[in-house]
């Protein structure tokens, strides 16, 4: 488990995406800017578009507690 605070815009107004997130957060499943092959994000079962602002994320993804809980499936060892 890994709990992090994710802010939404960056200093200047722009908004941050779930990958600009994901790529501090968890550079292991990154290969040259792209997520490493069967390496799936979801939230509440669905997957998530690596493009998807955070913004968003938060107003239509949270639960109750107000956190956007993502699940990293990383591929099975037999998978590769």
């Amino acid at each position: 488990m890994l709990l992090l605070p994710g802010p939404a815009f960056t200093e200047a107004g722009g908004q941050i995406t779930l990958q600009t997130f994901l790529e501090e957060a968890l550079p292991p499943i990154f290969e040259a800017g792209r997520m490493v092959e069967g390496v799936e994000v979801l939230s509440q079962g669905l997957r998530i578009p690596l493009e998807t602002p955070l913004w968003w994320l938060q107003v239509n993804v949270a639960y109750m507690d107000q956190f956007v809980h993502l699940v990293i499936r990383l591929p099975s060892s037999s998978d590769a």
